[in-house]
C-alpha cells in the first residue's frame, strides 16, 4: 500500500500486490489418486503429474516396497505415468507415487483392484432321494467383484446338459424330477400289408425304334401298396455303365 498527494494536497491511498520471484518451489503432485477398478488382462495407466523447482524426483512404491520396474509388464515414463500391462489378480495393491525436491515432497496413492472371473466353487452332495439330489457348495475367490448369481449344470444319462440359476446368497440347491427314462422294450420286427410292386410279362414292356425306346409302366401292379415312383435305367451295348433316367 502507498500514500500519494494529489495536486490539491489531498492524500490518495492505492492498494496492490507485489510478487517476489523465488526459485524455491516445493515438489507437488497435480494428479489425483484413489480407487481404480479394472478388468483382468487390461493395460492400466496411473498418472503422477508433478511440479516443483528444481524438478522433483519421482519414485513408485507398491504396498510400502519400491516397485520393481524390471518386469516386462511394468513401465514408468518421464511424465511420471506408470503403466501395468496385462494385469492379473496378483497386481491388486496400493500404488504410491512420491515426488521429492530439496524444498519438499508429496505423494498420492492408487488403490488398484483387478477384477477377474470368480474361482469355481467347491461342491458336494448332501442328500439323495428317489427323484431328487441336493447339491451344496462353498464359493471361492469372488474375483474382486460382487457375485451376481450361480449356475447349477446337470445332465441325465444319455441326456443333454441342463442349467438352473440360483441367487448368489444361496449355498445349496435341490434338483427335482430326476427319475429318468425307463429301459427300452425288445425290438419287434414287422412290416405293412402288401408287397413290393409286381412286374408283368416281358412282352409289351419296351417299345423301340431307330432313335428311341419307351417303357410301359402300366405293366407293373402295386402289390397292395401305392407305388410312389419309378426308376428307369439304361446303358449302351458298348458300355458297362448304367444311366438312371427320370424317377
Amino acid at each position: 500500500m502507498s500514500m500519494l498527494d494529489d495536486e490539491n494536497g489531498r492524500e490518495i491511498t492505492r492498494g496492490g500486490t507485489f510478487g517476489i520471484e523465488s526459485n524455491e518451489i516445493p515438489a507437488r503432485i497435480v494428479s489425483w489418486g484413489g480407487l481404480t477398478a479394472v478388468h483382468w488382462e487390461e493395460d492400466v495407466s496411473l498418472r503422477c503429474d508433478a511440479v516443483g523447482d528444481p524438478p522433483p524426483v519421482r519414485s513408485w512404491i507398491r504396498d510400502a516396497h519400491h516397485l520393481n520396474e524390471a518386469s516386462k509388464r511394468v513401465s514408468s515414463y518421464p511424465d511420471g505415468t506408470l503403466v501395468l500391462r496385462d494385469v492379473q489378480r496378483q497386481d491388486s495393491a496400493n500404488y504410491t507415487c512420491k515426488v521429492t525436491n530439496i524444498h519438499g515432497d508429496d505423494y498420492i496413492t492408487y488403490a488398484l483392484i483387478v477384477q477377474v472371473p470368480p474361482a469355481p466353487p467347491h461342491i458336494h452332495i448332501t442328500r439323495t432321494g428317489s427323484t431328487t439330489l441336493t447339491v451344496a457348495w462353498r464359493t471361492g475367490d469372488d474375483g474382486g467383484a460382487t457375485l451376481l448369481g450361480l449356475t447349477v449344470s446337470y445332465k441325465r444319462d444319455y441326456g443333454e446338459w441342463q442349467e438352473e440359476t440360483v441367487p448368489p446368497t444361496q449355498t445349496s440347491h435341490e434338483l427335482r424330477g430326476l427319475v429318468g427314462d425307463g429301459r427300452p422294450s425288445d425290438n419287434l420286427r414287422t412290416k405293412t400289408a402288401g408287397s413290393t410292386p409286381l412286374a408283368g410279362g416281358r412282352e409289351g414292356v419296351v417299345k423301340v425304334n431307330t432313335s428311341w425306346a419307351a417303357v410301359s409302366l402300366a405293366q407293373w401292379t402295386d402289390g397292395g401298396c401305392p407305388i410312389s415312383h419309378y426308376s428307369v435305367a439304361y446303358r449302351r451295348t458298348s458300355s458297362n455303365t448304367w444311366v438312371v433316367g427320370k424317377e
